[in-house]
């Protein structure tokens, strides 16, 4: 009586395999996956790795979370740059009113040595302060690691 040899692919490396006919299971000899047998070669083979959809799902939260805080980055710089563009354009404005309105008054006193002209030559410095803060605010970070 000779002994019977069914061929069966392991489904986890794919090597060939002879198991003897009526064996219910099986290890294969080069990975050690078990093998279940069933009627007329019929194998059936579960392999849930646990461990990678943990790991797996574990990334993709962490990767979520990784954006949602790039996105909340972004939105403050985004607040940064408004109010510093916004508060650049105040105090440009109170500059040149104050070189407008000391430059009037001075004029409308008549005395070529009034303190009112000395206000409107301290109102440009506000307007440079202005244009500084806005030209910060439009610039790139990138512009700024240069």
């Amino acid at each position: 009586m000779s002994v019977q040899f069914v061929s069966v692919k392991c489904p986890e490396c794919g090597a060939l395999l002879n198991i003897e006919e009526g064996r219910s299971q099986a290890f294969c000899s080069y990975c050690g996956t078990k093998i279940l047998v069933h009627n007329d070669n019929e194998k059936i083979y579960r392999h849930i790795d646990e461990a990678g959809i943990k790991q797996a799902e574990t990334d993709r939260i962490i990767r979520l979370r990784q954006m949602e805080l790039e996105e909340k980055a972004r939105e403050e710089e985004m607040k940064a740059k408004t109010f510093k563009f916004k508060m650049g354009l105040i105090i440009g404005a109170i500059g040149v009113l104050m070189m407008v309105v000391g430059y009037m008054l001075g004029d409308a006193t008549g005395d070529s040595d009034s303190g009112f002209y000395m206000i409107s030559l301290i109102g440009f410095f506000p307007l440079m302060a202005g244009g500084s803060i806005i030209t910060s605010a439009l610039r790139n970070k990138s512009d700024k690691k240069k």
